[in-house]
């Protein structure tokens, strides 16, 4: 009987051996290209190359022209997952200025009563996807968020500070 049904030998399946080659190959260049890319700061600054900055009396200037107006109704406090909290903050950038502005961005924060920050982060708001260039006597409207607030926190103001402007 043992002669109808003989025993195989099992040896390596080469495609899957190959295979497994291949998937560890693609993975290690698909890490080594990723590696080359410039980090999300490098790219950050690559943008606000030549813009102005605080501290030159061109930005002081121009400062005093950029508008930016919360829309307090319009804000909204929502809870994550993780049991904190998060604010989308709707605003208003008017150009009072005479030059055309590409780049603007801007520090959102938020202080509680005593006037001292909770949160902050900085936001390239031009271009964007609401306007890639902010003209003369032209207003945008802009959406935020910023998240991570403990739910007991006193999130009394929400305050904007203009802190690089690139203009045409």
């Amino acid at each position: 009987m043992e002669t109808l049904y003989p025993k195989e030998k099992r040896g390596i399946n080469k495609v899957m051996v190959f295979a497994l080659l291949a998937a560890t190959v693609l993975i290690g260049l698909l890490i080594w290209l990723l590696s080359l890319q410039p980090s999300i700061e490098e790219q950050k600054e690559q943008i606000l190359a030549g813009a102005l900055r605080e501290g030159t009396p061109e930005f002081e200037k121009l400062t005093k022209e950029i508008i930016i107006t919360t829309d307090a109704e319009g804000t909204t406090e929502s809870p994550t997952g993780l049991g904190t909290i998060m604010m989308s903050i709707p605003a208003s950038i008017r150009n009072k200025s005479d030059k055309t502005i590409s780049l603007l961005q801007v520090n959102l924060g938020v202080v509680d009563q005593q006037n001292k920050m909770i949160k902050s982060k900085d936001v390239i708001v031009v271009p964007g996807l609401q306007a890639e260039k902010l003209p003369p006597n032209d207003t945008i409207k802009i959406v935020q968020t910023l998240d991570g607030f403990d739910p007991k926190a006193d999130r009394a103001m929400v305050r904007w500070r203009v802190t690089a402007i690139k203009t045409e």
